[in-house]
């Protein structure tokens, strides 16, 4: 049990080039296919949506479950989660962590439902540190039939968005 969900077991890569690697498996599998549906992790006391788990998303005959994780970590993994059934998140005994899966129910993410994926880019972002600047992988973008869609981190969280992420803090790299 990873962060409490039920077969839920990932390894997180964090450097570019492990993050590209990832990415390009990806496409290969994704590419022309269309976005059915996705799932967020909802928190049953408030109805919060939990960005720090991952945000499932159908494409094809297969669920690929995105988390961003610390500061540039990501994991991608393929029909590992059930939706259908209700975790306590963090593996807890405590009935307020009680959470479910909820079909598209972040808007956001219905507007990209029924889009193909035309490409996939890995975003990176540039980070100052003093006088030194360095680039670190930051996010996935979806090259859709009409639009974007990015699932970044959002500092230990999940961030999503259909805006294209432009200027001269952020790059893209290709991967298919």
């Amino acid at each position: 049990f990873m962060l409490g969900i039920p077969d839920y077991e990932t390894t997180f890569v964090y450097t570019t080039d492990e993050i590209v690697s990832l990415c390009h498996s990806l496409a290969k599998e994704v590419i022309g296919k269309t976005i059915e549906c996705s799932w967020v992790a909802i928190l049953r006391s408030d109805k919060r949506w939990l960005e720090g788990l991952p945000i499932i998303l159908r494409i094809g005959n297969n669920s690929h479950e995105i988390c961003w994780m610390k500061f540039s970590d990501l994991s991608i993994t393929r029909n590992l989660i059930n939706a259908d059934q209700p975790f306590n998140w963090m593996d807890s005994e405590d009935e307020e962590l009680l959470c479910d899966w909820k079909k598209d129910s972040l808007p956001v993410l219905q507007k990209v439902i029924g889009q193909s994926i035309m490409n996939i880019k890995v975003l990176e972002a540039r980070h100052s540190f003093g006088d030194n600047h360095t680039w670190l992988p930051n996010g996935i973008e979806f090259i859709l039939s009409s639009g974007h869609l990015s699932i970044f981190n959002s500092l230990d969280e999940n961030g999503v968005s259909i805006d294209k992420l432009e200027g001269e803090f952020f790059r893209f790299i290709e991967v298919a």
